[in-house]
């Protein structure tokens, strides 16, 4: 089921408001950002935290 699916009284669903991702949602992230934003995504994740300290495993899908 996709996230439009499963939200049909959306017009554009989205998979975050005001608290971020989180694990729940991480699923539907491809399918409303697409494949470039998300790398993009990680490309600046990378950048601020090269490490992988910060929320490892919540913010994208594995």
């Amino acid at each position: 089921m996709s996230f439009a699916d499963a939200r049909p009284d959306a017009d554009r669903p989205t998979g975050a408001a005001e608290h971020g991702i989180g694990v729940g949602k991480q699923s539907y992230m491809l399918d409303e950002h697409g494949e470039a934003t998300v790398e993009t995504m990680r490309a600046v994740k990378q950048a601020l935290d090269p490490e992988g300290i910060l929320n490892p495993g919540k913010i994208f899908p594995e």
